[in-house]
């Protein structure tokens, strides 16, 4: 009876052993021991576990280092799949790959609370390395040009990158157009070239671009451009000189010098007794006055002016010719000028003038107009004048002619009142109306 209680305790024995090892889970990591993958790309690590018990559950670890799926400034992330067949994927993802993950270990762990229950072989990523625009270094890396140049210079333009496999592409372009392509090579990664320096050459903008390999899963962001810049061409200044070329003796003359790229200037003529000139500078122009007596037989006068850069001087000649004509005395105002230098005195001094004038023509306008008036005043004379036929018109406007045996009409009266001279008639025969008759009868009245 002993030994058949014996027998039946075996059996239960074996029979929880049995159950507890088809209870117990079993890990596969479905991924080799190195897994190749670019810079800045994503990779994921394959977990598959299979009847994991109740309570149990998967945790990541970077060289046993426990990874947390909830921090959300991490790269990484646990992707849970779904549960069929007794087997359920709990994969790792891991974003924006880059060189300190190279040679990292990465587990996967069935834990029991904080009992570790089984673990997975290492895996390992194999990073390929790519020139990528990361922090110290921004590829392709353009030499930026900060120096100014002359023209007829040479000056030599240039962008590099780092060497990785496979390797990358640079080209460098000045405006449209190419200068240099290559493919670098791990003793040269810098793509250069040397141009004579030419003026039209300022304006031209000098870039690099990059361009990676035609290879499946390389980085897009590996493209990139970075910007040389342009050439600052240094030349010596331009000079102009701004006036009139002739004037008056013993009136003034002004003449500006305004040149371009130019730190300085200065005047430069024979000096002459008879000459008066002072010179100002405001910013980089320089302005001259000048007067020449009216006792100098100077003909004329060669006026330089002088403008200076770091490059060199530049000069620039006029020649100011000098006549002997009687003047008032009043400076000569150079109009064409900067208005700057005109000044306010010389303007109310023509304005005056040019009232004054308007005031005389006005007199003596209204003087002729005067006299005029005057002589073609009509002048009456005491003789007789001769009549003519009268007609007249009545009121309703009906002409008629009126006949008399005398007519007194336009003659001159004696000195006694109401009579009439050469014994006229002092009746008028006027036949029509009684009205009319005394309408007419004050010519010759008594």
């Amino acid at each position: 009876m002993a030994t058949v209680v014996y027998t039946d305790m075996n059996v239960i024995a074996i029979l929880v052993l049995l159950i507890t090892i088809v209870k117990s889970s079993t890990l596969n990591i479905n991924v080799p021991s190195y897994v190749a993958v670019f810079e800045t790309n994503t990779v994921e690590l394959l977990c598959k576990v299979k009847f994991m018990s109740d309570g149990q559950h998967i945790v990541w670890y970077r060289d046993n280092i426990k990874i947390d799926p909830n921090n959300k400034q991490d790269r990484y992330k646990i992707q849970e799949g779904t549960y069929k067949e007794n087997a359920q994927n709990y994969d790792l993802e891991i974003s924006n790959v880059s060189r300190n993950d190279k040679n990292t270990k990465y587990t996967c762990r069935v834990m029991d609370g904080t009992k570790e229950m089984e673990r997975s072989t290492e895996a390992s990523l194999d990073i390929m390395n790519v020139p990528v625009p990361t922090h110290p270094y921004f590829y392709p890396i353009c030499q930026k040009i900060t120096a100014g140049v002359t023209v007829g210079e040479q000056y030599r333009v240039s962008c590099e990158t780092e060497y990785t496999e496979p390797p990358v592409q640079l080209i460098l372009r000045k405006g449209k157009q190419v200068l240099c392509n290559r493919t670098v090579t791990e003793e040269d990664q810098a793509c250069s070239y040397t141009i004579d320096v030419k003026l039209q050459d300022a304006d031209t903008q000098f870039t690099c671009s990059q361009i990676g390999p035609n290879v499946q899963d390389y980085p897009p962001g590996v493209t990139n451009i970075c910007t040389i810049g342009k050439l600052n061409i240094l030349q010596p200044p331009t000079v102009d000189i701004k006036g009139d070329t002739s004037a008056t003796k013993g009136r003034e003359v002004v003449l500006i010098c305004d040149p371009e790229d130019a730190k300085s200037c200065k005047w430069k003529f024979e000096k002459n007794k008879n000459i008066k000139a002072s010179q100002d500078n405001t910013g980089n122009a320089c302005i001259l006055r000048l007067t020449l007596s009216k006792s100098s037989t100077l003909p004329s006068l060669n006026i330089t002016c002088i403008a200076m850069n770091a490059i060199g001087r530049s000069s620039s000649t006029k020649t100011i010719y000098f006549d002997d004509s009687k003047t008032t005395g009043l400076p000569v105002v150079d109009w064409t000028v900067n208005p700057s230098v005109r000044s306010p005195l010389w303007t109310g001094v023509i304005i005056a003038i040019t009232g004054c004038f308007a005031i005389v023509i006005v007199l003596i306008t209204s003087v002729i107009l005067y006299c005029g008036w005057r002589h073609f005043l009509p002048v009456y004379s005491h003789t007789g004048v001769p009549s003519q036929d009268i007609y007249s018109e009545q009121y309703n406007r009906s002409p008629y002619r009126m006949e008399s045996v005398q007519k007194c009409i336009g003659i001159q009266v004696s000195d006694e009142a109401g009579e009439c001279t050469d014994d006229v008639e002092k009746k008028l025969t006027i036949e029509p109306t009684k009205r009319d008759e005394q309408h007419y009868s004050h010519i010759c009245s008594p």
